[in-house]
């Protein structure tokens, strides 16, 4: 059979389906092999040949294959030989660890804004006298107000306006960030 000849024939595309019908000790797993068009197939498929590929560019090493070319490595990276240690610098690799210092900005305007915004907000509170800093300090490791009262010596209803005012200083001097 010949390229042409190969290339002319229609494939065949199947999608492997694995379910469990019924509960409990009463129940039946099914595994299906389900036609499917290559639209379906390729969409279904996708996301994994993605994943394959995005572990295939996290490998640390490549290999030569021998003609002058590389390949990357596919293998297990703490049985190698040529593995390199270090850490992956990714956004992604951040946001799949929990890792909350991920910022994510959909264009460079938003985060130079946001760049701004952050350089003003430290700004103000190095001008802060030391109860107004330690009031910040609270509310953002959210401790309650009777707490932050007490330790600086005041009454809760003093406090409280206290606090009002500081919060609408700042409101007042970040209202152009909005």
């Amino acid at each position: 059979m010949t390229k042409k000849e190969n290339n002319n024939e229609t494939r065949n595309y199947y999608i492997n389906i694995h379910y469990t019908v019924g509960e409990g000790n009463d129940h039946i797993v099914i595994d299906e092999t389900v036609p499917v068009t290559e639209a379906v197939h390729q969409a279904f498929k996708r996301p994994l040949w993605r994943e394959k590929k995005a572990k295939e560019r996290k490998s640390r090493c490549q290999i030569g294959k021998g003609n002058g070319k590389t390949k990357r490595c596919t293998g297990d990276c703490a049985q190698c030989s040529y593995f390199r240690s270090g850490s992956d610098l990714s956004l992604d690799a951040l946001e799949e660890s929990g890792d909350q210092r991920a910022f994510y900005a959909t264009d460079l305007a938003e985060a130079a804004a946001y760049n701004e915004l952050l350089h003003e907000l430290f700004c103000i509170l190095e001008e802060l006298d030391p109860d107004s800093r330690l009031i910040c300090e609270a509310i953002m490791q959210g401790q309650p107000d009777k707490d932050t009262a007490a330790q600086l010596g005041r009454a809760s209803t003093t406090f409280a306006y206290q606090k009002k005012k500081l919060l609408k200083e700042l409101r007042e001097r970040l209202k152009d960030f909005r």
